[in-house]
């Protein structure tokens, strides 16, 4: 089983009150790769669910959360990938329920006021998962979600 992630870039939601969404990729070994959106209070949330059932994880980067500053918020997202790459790793804590919905609830579901911005690439990891996440916004939210749940529950367990 082989699993990628990378916290690929992030967004700038631009409404009343502007916050900032992290977008994280996900591909599983053959399967069609997808994105989630996720709030810095997601990764802290994430982090403390799986430090109640293995304290021994690191902890989610302190960062700073009220600055929209593209600079901040690159480096905000590296911090992130770091971290979560590192959780990942931990094949117990990828098969929890907390992962799951983290990786998974609400995929391909951007906000629709979002403008991403994608991290610098030189290796392109992620580049042909990118531009095949925008090509799949139209797809039906419920069958996407069905998708990947079939997917986690399959492969993961």
């Amino acid at each position: 089983m082989s699993l990628t992630v990378e916290v690929a870039g992030y967004g700038l939601c631009e409404t009343a009150q502007p916050y900032a969404l992290f977008v994280v990729c996900v591909q599983q070994e053959s399967f069609q790769a997808w994105n989630v959106y996720r709030k810095y209070s997601s990764f802290v949330e994430l982090s403390r669910q799986v430090k109640l059932l293995y304290p021994q994880t690191m902890d989610v980067p302190i960062l700073d959360g009220e600055s929209l500053n593209r600079e901040v918020l690159d480096n905000c997202r590296q911090h992130l990938d770091k971290w979560l790459r590192g959780v990942i790793g931990n094949l117990m804590i990828l098969r929890t329920q907390s992962m799951y919905q983290f990786l998974c609830a609400d995929a391909n579901v951007p906000h629709p006021n979002l403008e991403i911005h994608w991290r610098d690439s030189e290796n392109g990891s992620f580049d042909e998962m990118v531009r095949a996440s925008k090509m799949n916004y139209t797809f039906i939210h419920s069958q996407i979600n069905s998708y990947h749940l079939y997917i986690y529950f399959h492969v993961f367990q």
